[in-house]
């Protein structure tokens, strides 16, 4: 193993703090334990071993899981060979997915980035299904999170070295991790639990206004 790769006991440790802290999985108020669905990009060894860990920790503080993997080139071909017809249709297991699970997780990239080149027309078939879709998460608030990995195709898509490009990443991930940084989160989740806007104001113009009324507030 590379010396920047994540160890084990560090893939442990992230993981435990991920789940327990970040996305807060485990009992629910109103009794019983949380359904989590973790998506994972298959294609990278090092991300699989790392999605294990964060289901096991799921697994640890009680919650349902569902496992399942991803890769660029699969959904590249799900697109090529599915019927227009099909792509219209709301899938049952999406559809069940959005309204059962309490946690979304996914953890990897693209390991093909430009997959949907090609498919434009296919991919705005399927849009008011994914909006659908976005909806009913959005309506049950719905925590989700997406856990960056350093996949190496990802790396040699955009003419990056695959040793550089996964160091700058594992560093990166393991600064997430650090307790200056989770202490500085804090102060932002103080700020903003209970509020109803977030407006960003800059010298060049930039005026934006977010409405987070009612949405949890994760670090």
């Amino acid at each position: 193993m590379q010396m920047f790769e994540l160890s084990k006991k560090e893939m442990e440790k992230m993981a435990r703090i991920f789940v327990r802290n970040s996305m807060r999985v485990g009992k629910k108020g109103r009794g019983g334990h949380d359904a989590v669905r973790i998506l994972y990009n298959r294609v990278d060894p090092s991300c699989e071993k790392f999605a294990l860990k964060v289901e096991e920790e799921c697994w640890k503080v009680g919650a349902h899981t569902l496992f399942l993997g991803y890769s660029s080139q699969r959904q590249k071909l799900k697109y090529l060979l599915t019927p227009e017809r099909s792509l219209r249709e709301m899938s049952p297991f999406a559809e069940t997915i959005a309204r059962r699970a309490d946690v979304l997780i996914f953890i990897g990239e693209e390991d093909e980035p430009n997959w949907a080149r090609g498919l434009t027309e296919k991919i705005k078939i399927a849009a008011p299904v994914r909006e659908k879709l976005r909806e009913i998460t959005d309506r049950r608030r719905t925590r989700w999170a997406y856990f960056g990995w350093p996949v190496p195709n990802t790396a040699r898509a955009y003419g990056c070295p695959v040793k550089r490009f996964r160091q700058i990443f594992f560093n990166s991930i393991r600064k997430t991790f650090v307790r200056e940084l989770s202490e500085f989160c804090k102060l932002y989740h103080d700020a903003l639990k209970g509020k109803d806007k977030v407006q960003i104001v800059t010298d060049d113009g930039t005026d934006l206004n977010f409405q987070i009324k009612g949405r949890p507030v994760l670090v």
